[in-house]
């Protein structure tokens, strides 16, 4: 069992934050395009993609962020963060580049808050003159009449200097009011070897936890992506190398901290390289849920596999046990191709759509293609599609967005596109349900899909604890350094030492996965029996599905129970008005309920779900 290893972060305020709007034309104006932006002496690239909901002006708009690179510029201080707004139809509406302090800067991912802002993940190296980064979030808001940033941090860890780093890859909100964020940092090891880390804020920024997962004294790991599942544990992956080649890397997680279960999946050929890119729970309704064909719970993963050449991957995992992994690789040539992100399309369809780079595809002139392309359910393609300019181009990101036409949604996805042979601008692609932008290549995968099927091997003790932790839930408790002296069952006390009072969370160890406890971040408890899993108790798990949902259409909210009881179900705005209440008895199993929004108006609502003084709130958003 390896060392439980304090890693202290510490909070940067920075008030050194350089944000510049950039007023740049655009002549796209389509339904369906893709465009090139940035600076056309300048290297751009586009990370993330969302369609902006709550903004009260730029509602319906999409939002990328990435980094642009100025090659004339002085070493350590030519990229900055970017950030770029579009209508709907493509036309740029505000462009913008983010400084801390001078040094190099590079956003990967954004959220939206309820009132429309975006909070930005990324690395920042705030002294020009090392080559050290730490994460950084700033919430802006991305209206140029206002252009603003409400609040920036940066987050360093135990050693900040000498190549140390800190670096973060996604960003999710979560429905207890925060922020979680995935990424790696090697500034807690002296060899300067990466731990994955995964921590939580408040919607502030404010620290509340964080986790580290290390495979072995000498191994690299990093999480490129997390998801909440319905029962509100975060799931994160990435990859690790602890078992001497490159294996896809899982951990879940609890809402408080508690690392449930640690698994690393890897193909049986021989010097194999895995990855996994980006994570999402499959919808419990659809096909591969619980209430669904497979009768059991997935999580979906999007990466790559390799043995002499890489293949992209879709896995699905057992969740919450997080036993196999069992999916299909696809290739379209001999060439590389890699999945970079991907996602779940509502029912009835339930596809599969991921996108990421393709090495010389069909007519792909040995150059990267962005690809983007569906699978059935049964991971079947159904449709592959690529997007290129003149040289290599890759699709970094790709999320659902308001219908075009007859369809039920689009496509938006962003990454690079090779305007010449020396330059490269921020894609952004907007496509119709079926993939087409009126200037794609449509192909069909020359080669078959492989079927896999890999075990998983439990590096749950193979962690890191990101903060102190502490004995025992008390003021004078006493740092604990090694997993032998953690009694199974027994609350602990994580504390950075940080200023803050949400940095406070508890941390039950135990050699069992155990269910979370929805404790006040501020209150430190014990956690009784029942809460580490008596089955006699109730233990709140609750979706809402399809969220957003389109005005007047039904949301599913589907909630499980372990043993019949009194449920409260209520809706309200952000007002805190009550859109709807009941109470009733439910059965054990799978309960489900039907909510027709037809009477509410656009914007976004709380659904929360109560059984025996727990509550579990969800939140949706009802569109055009």
């Amino acid at each position: 069992m390896n060392t439980v290893t304090p890693f202290i972060p510490r909070l940067l305020v920075f008030v050194a934050v350089t944000i510049m709007a950039i007023a740049l034309a655009s002549t796209i104006a389509h339904a369906q395009f893709q465009g090139a932006y940035g600076f056309t002496t300048r290297n751009e690239v586009g990370r993330a993609v969302h369609e902006l909901h709550n903004h009260p002006t730029l509602a319906g708009s999409y939002v990328a962020v990435g980094e642009t690179t100025d090659p004339t510029a002085p070493a350590g201080s030519q990229t900055n963060a970017y950030v770029i707004v579009t209508s709907s139809a493509g036309v740029t509406i505000a462009e913008y580049t983010i400084d801390f302090n001078g040094g190099n800067d590079f956003a990967k991912d954004f959220t939206e808050t309820a009132s429309g802002h975006i909070v930005i993940t990324g690395m920042a190296t705030p002294n020009a003159m090392t080559n050290d980064a730490d994460i950084f979030l700033l919430e802006m808001d991305p209206d140029p009449a206002v252009g603003t940033v409400s609040w920036a941090k940066l987050y360093a860890g135990a050693v900040s200097t000498g190549n140390y780093n800190d670096e973060a890859y996604d960003i999710q909100d979560v429905d207890d009011n925060g922020y979680v964020v995935a990424g790696r940092s090697n500034s807690n090891q002296a060899n300067r070897n990466y731990d994955a880390i995964l921590f939580k804020t408040d919607l502030s920024g404010n620290w509340r936890f964080g986790i580290s997962v290390d495979g072995n004294a000498t191994s690299n790991e990093a999480f490129y992506s997390v998801t909440e599942a319905d029962d509100g544990n975060l799931i994160a992956t990435g990859v690790t190398n602890a078992g001497g080649t490159n294996d896809i890397l899982v951990s879940e997680v609890s809402s408080i901290g508690n690392i449930i279960l640690t698994k690393r999946y890897n193909a049986t050929v021989a010097g194999s390289n895995e990855g996994a890119r980006a994570v999402r729970q499959c919808n419990p309704l659809g096909p591969n849920g619980r209430t669904g064909a497979s009768g059991s719970d997935h999580v979906v993963v999007f990466g790559n596999t390799a043995a002499f050449t890489s293949k992209a991957l879709i896995g699905l995992i057992d969740y919450p046990n997080l036993a196999t992994l069992s999916g299909k690789t696809y290739t379209t040539n001999t060439g590389w191709m890699e999945a970079l992100d991907g996602f779940e399309t509502p029912g009835p369809e339930w596809r599969f759509v991921m996108t990421g780079l393709d090495f010389n595809p069909p007519g792909g002139a040995g150059n990267y293609e962005f690809f983007i392309s569906r699978e059935f359910s049964t991971l079947a393609v159904e449709w592959f599609t690529t997007h290129g300019g003149v040289g290599a181009d890759q699709g970094w990101h790709i999320d659902r967005a308001a219908a075009i036409g007859g369809d039920a949604y689009s496509l938006i996805a962003t990454g690079l596109r090779s305007t010449n042979a020396a330059m490269q601008q921020v894609d952004i692609t907007r496509t119709n349900q079926a993939g087409a932008t009126g200037n794609c290549t449509i192909e069909v995968p020359t080669a078959t899909t492989a079927d896999i099927s890999w075990p998983s091997i439990d590096l749950t003790h193979c962690t890191r604890i990101w903060g102190q932790l502490l004995d025992a839930v008390t003021p004078t408790a006493t740092l604990v350094t090694t997993t032998s002296q953690l009694c199974p069952g027994v609350s602990y006390r994580i504390q950075p030492q940080l200023p803050d009072p949400y940095v406070q969370g508890n941390l039950v160890y135990s050699d069992h996965p155990v269910r979370d406890v929805q404790a006040n971040p501020t209150v430190l408890v014990s956690l009784s029996a029942d809460s580490v899993g008596n089955p006699n108790t109730n233990d709140v798990q609750m979706s809402a599905y399809p969220n957003p949902v389109k005005h007047g259409s039904i949301v599913e909210v589907t909630y499980r129970l372990n043993m019949e009881t009194r449920v409260t179900v209520d809706v309200s705005d952000l007002s805190g008005k009550t859109i709807l209440t009941q109470t009733k008895e439910q059965a054990a199993g799978a309960n489900q309920l039907p909510i027709n929004t037809a009477s509410w108006t656009n914007g976004t609502y709380l659904i929360r779900i109560t059984i025996a003084g727990r509550t579990v709130t969800r939140r949706i958003v009802v569109t055009d």
